[in-house]
């Protein structure tokens, strides 16, 4: 029990302390690049499908529906708070997973994790490295428990924002070969990322 409280407090320590590093970045960055509009890149990814000028590639849907979704080209700014919360989403899915295993060492990269410099800083831009960071680390959370039907949506969410992710897929059959169990388990997860997946394609 003592163990448990003291875990939650450095638990909440870490997430305070990863919140305060957050906010002190974004006042150099936004005297470097003003955070209430957006960047050349930006405008590409939060741009409708359909607009002409750079590549439909460039554009990830998923990246898109978000973009639609927070109104990052109304208000950039409440995008990028939304971003930055998000980025701090794949460490609390390693500490999630991992929590009643080695605490201390868990605590140790659960922090590392949540003060990475490139989750930081991509969760400062409306681009889709964040957001399917935050996807990946879920679909893991979620086949590490065994729910590989939900670890697949999750996959393929993550692959709507980053189409590269798809060779996650190739990699995880690649593991699952001479072993029946796992093959199963991987049918499942393809099954899942088919569910975000096909209706797009």
């Amino acid at each position: 029990m003592t163990l448990r409280i003291r875990s939650g407090i450095v638990l909440s320590l870490i997430l305070l302390g990863a919140l305060l590093i957050r906010a002190a970045v974004s006042l150099p960055i936004d005297r470097i690049l003003p955070m209430d509009g957006l960047y050349v890149d930006e405008i590409t990814y939060a741009s409708t499908l359909e607009q002409p000028g750079a590549a439909v590639f460039s554009r990830p849907p998923g990246m898109f529906a978000l973009a639609l979704l927070t109104g990052a080209s109304e208000e950039p700014v409440r995008t990028r708070i939304i971003l930055a919360l998000i980025s701090l989403l794949p460490s609390a899915a390693l500490y999630a997973a991992f929590r009643k295993t080695g605490a201390r060492w868990t605590l140790v990269c659960t922090a590392g994790l949540a003060v990475s410099p490139f989750l930081i800083l991509s969760g400062f831009s409306i681009l889709p490295a964040a957001p399917a960071a935050a996807f990946i680390s879920l679909a893991l959370l979620a086949a590490f428990k065994g729910r590989m039907l939900l670890s697949g949506i999750l996959t393929g969410a993550a692959c709507l924002l980053r189409a590269e992710l798809l060779m996650a897929l190739l990699f995880m059959l690649l593991l699952s070969l001479g072993s029946r169990s796992r093959i199963r388990e991987w049918l499942f997860i393809l099954a899942g990322a088919s569910i975000p997946l096909l209706p797009i394609i």
